[in-house]
């Protein structure tokens, strides 16, 4: 009998260290989990900060954006590499908050920017009878959006497909350096002539597409950057920003071809000179310390910044992020000047390149419209667009 005691003893006292321990790990989980929990609060508040609650808002265009996707910060993301769901390297909407990249001109007003990257197909938005790509924000929190083909049968033309609203060269006379410009004249007095042919065909499709109707309201003046920065030149041969945002070999001692060794500097939102940061000449946003005040229109075409954080590449195929349209379109971006004048453009394949100004491509316009329209239905997809209430 007493041998069954302490065998019961014995047994009970088994089970009590059994429950302890079993305690002990459960608090040490639950503590893992709630300092988990707490971590991804954090990141969850930086998304949480931009949605609004209120019942009258929350059909925002960035809320609608914010709320059908996650959002990721884009510390992981090579940029020297290209994006597809393919290959990965970041496909969806992202977000920047370093103000080397955001803040345009040291003004301090510059927050979170988010764009989107890779091939993505709910970025799909509908300005009256135009289908466009939302592209990602601006400084200002406003949306900028890439001209994307008719609205016909209730969708819009997928990704791949022609898009454009006319062929041209950006201009016919590619001898001359200053001819890179948007618009180009003596800037130490003030003038500037209107000498692309781009900017007149951007300004009459402007005029008669969007000027003076329902969806002009909706439409916000931005800047849109012709960066005409010199980074090199001699001996007559000049190299534009541009020129900057080709991958480079970080170590020229490192032979590997495993380790990853290239590297883009100075990729940015950011446009270094006044003069290139083109504003309307009357506008909230217009004013002396922002932009030049030259635009008639706020209308412009993409940059090569704005290929590269979409998932594009300097001579590297990518037909399957969203920015391809299956046609070559211009940029706003010079390249360079070396007997011709070099600008950047998308090739019909998907890859980034440069060529002469009198070479005749797709014109592509990009406008930017407030964040907080608001939007009538939709999901962002090529047959369930955004539509603007």
């Amino acid at each position: 009998m007493k041998n069954k005691n302490k065998n019961g003893f014995v047994s009970m006292t088994l089970v009590y260290t059994f429950l302890i321990v079993f305690l002990f790990l459960m608090l040490a989980i639950l503590n893992t989990y709630s300092e988990k929990n707490k971590f991804l609060e954090a990141i969850d508040e930086k998304i949480n900060s931009d949605i609004s609650s209120s019942k009258e808002t929350k059909n925002t265009l960035l809320n609608k954006l914010l709320l059908d996707n996650s959002p990721v910060l884009d510390t992981d993301i090579k940029f020297h590499k290209i994006s597809n769901l393919h290959v990965a390297n970041g496909n969806g909407l992202f977000y920047t908050e370093d103000i080397t990249k955001t803040d345009l001109n040291l003004d301090g007003m510059s927050g979170r920017m988010y764009y989107f990257r890779g091939e993505v197909e709910n970025n799909y938005i509908v300005l009256g009878n135009s289908c466009f790509r939302i592209m990602r924000s601006n400084e200002d929190g406003s949306f900028r959006l890439r001209y994307g083909g008719k609205y016909t049968g209730g969708e819009c033309p997928k990704t791949g497909v022609p898009v454009s609203i006319a062929t041209s060269a950006y201009n016919t006379d590619d001898t001359n350096p200053e001819s890179v410009g948007y618009m180009y004249g003596d800037l130490s007095l003030g003038v500037l002539t209107p000498r692309s042919n781009l900017k007149d065909i951007l300004d009459n499709w402007y005029s008669e597409n969007i000027n003076g109707t329902e969806q002009s309201v909706y439409v916000v003046d931005t800047v849109f950057c012709n960066n005409r920065k010199i980074v090199e030149g001699e001996n007559d041969i000049v190299y534009y920003n541009a020129s900057r945002l080709v991958p480079t070999i970080i170590d020229p001692l490192v032979q590997n071809p495993y380790i990853d060794n290239l590297e883009i500097k100075d990729l940015t939102f950011k446009c270094d000179n006044k003069e290139d940061r083109f504003t309307l000449s009357t506008y909230s946003y217009g004013n002396d310390t922002t932009g030049n005040m030259l635009l008639n229109y706020p209308v412009g075409l993409v940059t090569i910044e704005d290929l590269i954080y979409a998932g594009g590449l300097y001579e590297e195929v990518n037909d399957r992020f969203y920015m391809n349209t299956g046609s070559s379109y211009w940029t706003m971006s010079p390249y360079g000047f070396d007997t011709y004048a070099t600008n950047v453009y998308l090739k019909d394949d998907g890859t980034i390149s440069h060529t002469r100004l009198s070479e005749v491509l797709d014109v592509v316009p990009v406008i930017s419209i407030n964040s907080n329209v608001i939007i009538k239905s939709g999901n962002g997809e090529y047959n369930k667009p955004y539509i603007i209430m």
